[in-house]
């Protein structure tokens, strides 16, 4: 049978049946051009992806949106729609959710909203619990297993043991989306029944930080739907403890099978060849029959050829990645499938993915061990990634020891380079202030990047090699902004805000900053004739930060004149709410400002281009006496 093979640009060694549609060039390795196995979604439009714990299930609904007031305790209000679920228990209607689908290893991703003092879980299998819980504020030193992102505790004779506190504080404000991100493999069990491996939590992100790892709990969770253990099991969905609501809820399940590579036989050569064809002239030094693909069945500067079967568990889409240094290629059926060219890259990953059948295919590869760097790996729809190199065949990175800068009772301020929506910024400066408040703000747009609670920065790949990433780690989960220029003159204030400033420009002149006596730093800027002051501190009332800015004018035009109004750009999302209380709520409810006060009040301005919505939250920057001031509070 002959196979399609999805070419993305690589130098791939694949190890599929598939019909050759010809080589091109790598693509830059970014996750945009990152392959990935889709993920399944659960159908939000209604229940019926689930199973009810208990006829009495009320508490369950489907809405459009959900709103909850931060001050309030358990707080949740639906709007008419579809796309979330959410649970409002009752001491008569508490039930929890089971899916009608059977997981055993397992990746998940949803999106979650607690309100003000609620509580909820996610159970893998129905046994094993992730904890979900208000724990907004909390400090890192007094979290426990009971806090979001734990793991809770097990019950045996009548006592509760084994919880893993969360690593961190990750938990967001009440009523704001949240975000949570799981790899569990299940239980393992011999022919006999017998329990031989522990349930293990592999990972789990919350809001992006890594928040536990390896944790293999030895029996199912206190008060789980199910008390003992099997290989699979319903995912459970927990709504009896508190209101809570979800949407985005998508998963991958796994299976055991893995592909097998079998009867091999490895001809090394003498010969370090740039051409293959020249292979078919010479006579093998020696021949091999090792039974895993490395580079080390070989010396270096010798040539190797693998010949063997690949046999594949299901049929399927199959993404490989390699990263290999040094000359390869691949045959499948006597077939050139893939070349890299001569490549010596290997810190460059190359992506090939191809349909496969289910049963056994030839193939031959071939691979120039002059670096001895080679690791290939894949993943398909029921198969997480997998290696099919030995792990001793990869480049030895050596193990980067943390570098972690502490905050004490002074402000702490490190210069890097930090990411940003994918990007590297490069003038940018990181800033802790006392009582684990963090943030990054630019040095070339004046505004704030973003912001995270708890540790502060880990400044270790600064020091890598050459450290030519010079990138700073943010020690918690990162609430990011949108970190475009802060103020701007528009002449229509419906008009495009820019993506940059002009250090060019006459119009712009950046002035530094100074360091306060706690430490932290006030950043100056020059914009069209007005001197800014921009300064932000922990604000321990709000439990965020609160930002002043000071704009002084050194002209009679008190704003921009005849070229427009000056504005502060605030915030800018695909959504922003103005709620009762008069805070804002800033792309769909990722982070709120509140508290503004300014001479004239922030407007909420909709732009939509090509029939996508776009908000902007601008402040007009009103003079009185040739000065104004402008004061807020982000709270995430």
């Amino acid at each position: 049978m002959k196979h399609t093979l999805l070419c993305l640009p690589l130098s791939l060694l694949i190890l599929a049946s598939c019909k050759h549609q010809g080589a091109t060039q790598n693509p830059a390795s970014t996750a945009s051009t990152v392959p990935t196995i889709p993920y399944r979604h659960l159908d939000l439009t209604d229940t019926a992806d689930f199973v009810y714990s208990s006829p009495d299930h009320n508490n369950w609904s489907i809405a459009g949106k959900v709103f909850s007031d931060r001050n309030t305790v358990h707080s949740l209000e639906p709007s008419v729609g579809t796309g979330v679920l959410l649970s409002k228990p009752t001491d008569a209607d508490k039930a929890e959710l089971l899916t009608k689908f059977q997981q055993g290893d397992m990746d998940l991703e949803l999106d979650f909203m607690m309100p003000k003092g609620s509580n909820s879980g996610i159970y893998f299998m129905g046994r094993y619990e992730v904890q979900l819980f208000d724990s907004w504020l909390k400090p890192a030193d007094s979290l426990r297993y009971g806090d979001c992102g734990g793991i809770y505790e097990r019950m045996a004779g009548g006592h509760g043991y084994e919880g893993t506190a969360p690593a961190l504080n990750a938990c967001k404000a009440p009523g704001l989306w949240q975000h949570l991100k799981v790899r569990f493999r299940a239980p393992r069990f011999d022919a006999s029944g017998k329990k031989v491996a522990n349930a293990c939590f592999m990972w789990v992100y919350l809001n992006g930080a890594l928040v536990q790892q390896n944790v293999r709990p030895t029996l199912p969770t206190l008060g789980s739907f199910y008390s003992d253990e099997k290989p699979t099991g319903p995912l459970e969905i927990q709504g009896s403890h508190g209101p809570v609501a979800f949407r985005n809820i998508r998963y991958r399940t796994y299976i055991n099978g893995r592909i097998q590579l079998k009867d091999m036989e490895l001809k090394v050569y003498k010969s370090l060849l740039a051409n293959i064809n020249t292979l078919k002239g010479l006579t093998p030094d020696r021949i091999l029959h090792p039974d895993s693909l490395s580079q080390l069945s070989y010396n270096k500067f010798e040539q190797g050829m693998y010949h063997g079967t690949v046999v594949v568990p299901d049929s399927g889409e199959y993404i490989f990645k390699l990263q290999a240094g040094g000359p390869a290629w691949l045959w499948i059926d006597s077939a050139l499938i893939v070349s890299n060219h001569g490549s010596g890259d290997y810190f460059t990953p190359w992506y090939k993915t191809v349909h496969l059948s289910k049963g056994s295919h030839r193939f031959s590869l071939a691979y120039n061990n002059r670096y001895q760097q080679f690791k290939l790996t894949y993943q398909a729809t029921h198969i997480p990634v997998t290696a099919l190199t030995t792990p001793s065949s990869a480049f030895p990175e050596p193990a980067l020891q943390p570098y972690i800068i502490a905050v004490g009772r002074r402000a702490e301020v490190q210069r890097g380079f930090l990411m940003h929506h994918g990007k590297k910024m490069t003038h940018a400066m990181a800033v802790g202030l006392p009582g684990g408040i963090n943030y990054a703000y630019s040095l070339a747009t004046e505004n704030i990047l973003s912001a995270w609670r708890g540790g502060f920065v880990n400044t270790a790949d600064m020091w890598r090699e050459r450290g030519e990433q010079q990138l700073e780690q943010p020690l918690g989960g990162v609430t990011t902004f949108d970190g475009l220029p802060a103020v701007q003159i528009l002449q229509d204030k419906n008009g495009p805000w820019p993506a940059s400033l002009r250090v060019d420009s006459s119009l712009f002149t950046h002035r530094g900053y100074r360091l306060l006596e706690d430490g932290s730093p006030e950043f100056f800027y020059t914009y069209k004739n007005v001197a800014i002051q921009d300064q932000l501190e922990a604000d321990k009332a709000e439990g965020g930060l609160a930002r002043k800015l000071t704009f002084s004018f050194h002209s009679p035009e008190k704003r921009a004149g005849d070229q427009g109004d000056l504005y502060l750009l605030a915030a800018e999302g695909d959504l922003i709410k103005k709620l009762p209380d008069g805070s804002f709520a800033i792309g769909d409810d990722n982070y709120y400002i509140a508290g503004v006060k300014s001479a004239s009040p922030p407007l909420i301005i909709k732009n939509t281009v090509k029939n996508v919505d776009h908000y902007r939250l601008l402040i007009p920057i009103t003079a009185k006496k040739d000065t104004a001031s402008i004061r807020y509070n982000i709270i995430w």
